[in-house]
């Protein structure tokens, strides 16, 4: 039997509401999903790119991808991990300046340090295969040495994505010894992260007054990150050989580390004088 007038205008009535809902729901879909978008980014980025999760929408995928800040994020907390002193976090190696040193002779031993450390982040896969690091040494203090290092430091962990560890010497000892109060396995965490750390710089070796006790702590350390070919760079105020240990720890850096001379010139007091200056003409700006 046909259908009436009625039951056809009716059918269409319905059909066109369902059209009309359809099309209603999918306007309210796309305004959130703009709305979304237009909230995505805020302070909380410091690249202004992201809402603070990291992520950012693609409209064009209807998908997300991971913003920058993420890696940023990562950096940061690896740098915190690094316990690189807060006065060096900042510094560069490309910007070490080498004019501060008061004669041609040492501007010369001090770009050769800083050309080596260019060296290694340039070519560091490579030589982080081997294991090999770098022993910055000079007998005067404030010459640079730390300096470098912390900044080679912050190099590749920005570069290259692996851990750092900074410590100096004494501090090393320090902390290994109070371990002995702690809890049973705290000794042993404390020695496992220094001897699998994938780049350890060790500060000021030879000025903690080595003890037995000491240099066979510090002969362990170095035999194990020795035989891993885990990368340790040092600073120091004597050169390897003249080291106040055993033959044991000598002959073990002297396998470790590539001997890099530094100037015999304190550059401490230059740098504090030109921080001040800087410093009045910032109040004087002001």
């Amino acid at each position: 039997m046909g259908k009436t007038a009625e039951e056809i205008i009716e059918k269409c009535r319905l059909q066109l509401q369902k059209v009309k809902a359809e099309q209603e729901e999918n306007l309210q879909n796309s305004q959130e999903k703009e709305i979304s978008i237009q909230t995505v980014t805020s302070n909380k980025c410091p690249l202004g790119k992201c809402d603070g999760n990291g992520l950012i929408y693609v409209p064009e995928f209807d998908a997300y991808k991971v913003c920058e800040c993420m890696k940023l994020d990562v950096q940061k907390k690896m740098l915190s991990f690094a316990c690189i002193p807060e006065e060096f976090r900042e510094f560069k190696v490309n910007e070490f300046d080498v004019s501060i040193y008061s004669s041609e002779e040492n501007r010369i031993i001090a770009q050769a340090a800083k050309g080596a450390a260019v060296g290694l982040v340039k070519n560091f896969e490579k030589i982080n295969d081997i294991g090999r690091g770098l022993y910055f040494y000079s007998a005067m203090t404030g010459s640079g040495k730390t300096r470098l290092m912390a900044s080679l430091g912050n190099a590749i962990v920005k570069t290259k994505n692996v851990n750092v560890r900074f410590i100096t010497a004494s501090n090393l000892f320090d902390k290994i010894k109070g371990t002995f109060n702690g809890e049973d396995d705290e000794y042993g965490k404390m020695m496992d992260e220094i001897k699998n750390i994938d780049v350890l710089l060790l500060d000021d070796i030879g000025a903690e007054m080595p003890t037995d006790w000491t240099s066979s702590i510090f002969c362990s350390i170095l035999n194990e990150r020795l035989t891993q070919k885990k990368m340790t760079i040092f600073t120091s105020n004597y050169s390897i050989n003249k080291l106040p240990y055993d033959n044991r720890i000598i002959s073990r850096i002297n396998k470790m580390a590539v001997p890099i001379p530094f100037p015999e010139e304190s550059i401490r007091q230059v740098i504090a004088e030109r921080e001040n200056q800087d410093f009045i003409k910032m109040l004087m700006e002001g």
